[in-house]
C-alpha cells in the first residue's frame, strides 16, 4: 500500500496474487488424499517471530 498526499493505493495485482498464494499455501498437500497440509507447520513457525519470509524448497510444474 503506498501513501500520496495522505491518500492510500491498493496495487490490485499484487494483491490478487498475494490472496492466490496463501490460499496455496493454506491447502497445498502433497498426497491429495492425506489430511496434513504441507506448508501449515511453516506458517506456525513464522507467527512468533512476525516473520514474513518462506523459503520455498520445491518447484511445482503444473
Amino acid at each position: 500500500m503506498d501513501s500520496f498526499c495522505g491518500a492510500f493505493f491498493t496495487d490490485e495485482k499484487a494483491a490478487k496474487v498475494e490472496n492466490i498464494l496463501l490460499e496455496f499455501l493454506k491447502s497445498f498437500r502433497l498426497d491429495q488424499n492425506s489430511r496434513e497440509l504441507f506448508y501449515e507447520s511453516e506458517i506456525e513457525a513464522m507467527r512468533p517471530n512476525v516473520s514474513n519470509t518462506m523459503f520455498m524448497s520445491r518447484i511445482l510444474c503444473l
